[in-house]
């Protein structure tokens, strides 16, 4: 489905129009959310902090700017298991009214060059929830192919994309602070993720702490929240703090 196909306002519809250089793909993910504008933007227009739902992102920092102008400089670290280390990007669009976020990769260690992403969001049309429209354009690395490239990247988004539906609604359920759940998530086998082509590697003991917002249930399938593919996960729950 085209960010069009939801019938977008044409100020915003053009956000989404890329222009798609030689050797360049692009591509457009949707996620609707049952949870209002407010509480989603809420989360996605931290620029200071992506890591809040972008879970292949384990630290950042703001070094240009304070995060809320547009011309903001974060840099961005990336977990142990992608084809990267970190990652520089600058804050182009953000608009508190129409719900607009876009951000571009400027340097860094990975192979997404000239990367550059547009987030918007919008009411749903049941008047309850809301739809999130990312799009992106990024050069192909040498090697790959457009298929191959969109295909890593739309694994990202639609990733962070589900990580953010989760997030939202249980805020909207909930509340932030209805019950906090500290996992320890280790991860106990050499693994392939995503596609072996422009993703390939071992990851052997390495972990990750998330912090999530549960009210029950544990979420023992975290595994998923972080998206790898073919990874033996062992979720530890740790202790459960009080409101």
């Amino acid at each position: 489905m085209a960010a069009m196909d939801i019938l977008l306002p044409a100020a915003i519809a053009r956000q989404h129009n890329h222009i798609i250089g030689a050797n360049q793909c692009s591509s457009v993910l949707i996620q609707t959310i049952s949870a209002p504008i407010s509480t989603v933007w809420s989360i996605v227009n931290r620029f200071d902090k992506p890591q809040a739902y972008k879970n292949f992102i384990k630290g950042s920092k703001i070094i240009v700017g304070d995060g809320n102008v547009v011309g903001s400089v974060r840099k961005v670290e990336v977990i142990t298991g992608l084809p990267a280390s970190n990652s520089t990007e600058r804050l182009e669009i953000l608009d508190n009214e129409l719900h607009v976020l876009s951000f571009s990769i400027i340097g860094g260690d990975h192979r997404l060059s000239n990367y550059r992403s547009v987030t918007t969001l919008h009411p749903a049309a049941t008047g309850n929830g809301t739809v999130v429209v990312e799009s992106y354009v990024v050069d192909v690395p040498a090697g790959n192919t457009s298929g191959e490239t969109c295909t890593f990247v739309d694994t990202i988004i639609r990733c962070n994309l589900q990580s953010l539906s989760r997030i939202a609604e249980n805020f909207a359920r909930n509340g932030p602070a209805k019950s906090q759940v500290i996992l320890l998530v280790l991860e106990l086998a050499a693994c392939n993720i995503f596609c072996g082509a422009i993703c390939s590697c071992t990851c052997i003991f390495s972990y990750v702490v998330g912090l999530l917002y549960y009210s029950s249930n544990w979420m023992l399938v975290f595994s998923s929240e972080i998206c790898f593919s073919s990874n033996w996960m062992l979720v530890v729950p740790v202790w459960i703090l009080p409101e």
